[in-house]
């Protein structure tokens, strides 16, 4: 990977990591029914129905998707766009072998 683009994506793996963590402060402070308030008539259940008025239910499935998707995005791309010299995070489990 080029380096001006491993160091492009950085800062946005970071940004995705908050926004997931701005997802899950979200769920708990002001909580799902002040964001189905905020997000108003968007919610469509079906292809040819109309707009309806977001539930609690549909805010909280919102949150905690978005805490789970940008969160994983971002951890994901801050691990694969890591310096060259710093080298591959691994995992070694030879120390707990008996």
């Amino acid at each position: 990977m080029p380096e001006p683009l491993r160091n492009a994506l950085r800062p946005l793996s970071l940004v995705l990591m908050l926004a997931g963590l701005v997802c899950l402060v979200l769920l708990f402070r002001p909580g799902p029914f002040a964001v189905a308030e905020a997000l108003g008539a968007t919610c469509e259940h079906s292809r040819h129905s109309g707009p309806e008025k977001c539930g609690w239910w549909d805010a909280a499935d919102l949150l905690w998707t978005g805490f789970w998707v940008l969160t994983i995005g971002g951890a994901v791309l801050r691990l694969t766009t890591r310096p060259k010299d710093r080298g591959p995070r691994v995992l070694d489990l030879r120390k707990w072998r008996s």
